[in-house]
């Protein structure tokens, strides 16, 4: 089942701060989340307090450059079980 994907603005304003490249890795990934968010993410909880009733999915993105980042996605189901919001974005550089 494909969910509808809601994406808060804090998520599209670290997005922003992305090249083209790895936006549209991240527009990618969470395409991926919304068609299978069951299979692909974790129950939240600790070290993130703040996202202990939701999910995170992780996933990575390459740059042209070939710097990988590693990002965690944290979002909730929504009540209606049809869609999921996206409220967080972490991200790490290696």
């Amino acid at each position: 089942m494909s969910y509808a994907i809601e994406i808060d603005t804090n998520v599209i304003d670290k997005m922003a701060e992305f090249s083209d490249v790895i936006q549209i890795g991240i527009e990618r990934n969470l395409v991926r989340l919304a068609e299978a968010p069951v299979t692909l993410s974790t129950k939240s909880g600790f070290p993130h307090p703040a996202t202990a009733n939701g999910q995170r999915f992780t996933f990575d993105v390459d740059e042209l450059d070939g710097v990988r980042h590693y990002f965690a996605a944290f979002f909730y189901y929504g009540s209606d079980e049809q869609h999921i919001r996206v409220f967080a974005l972490t991200h790490t550089r290696f």
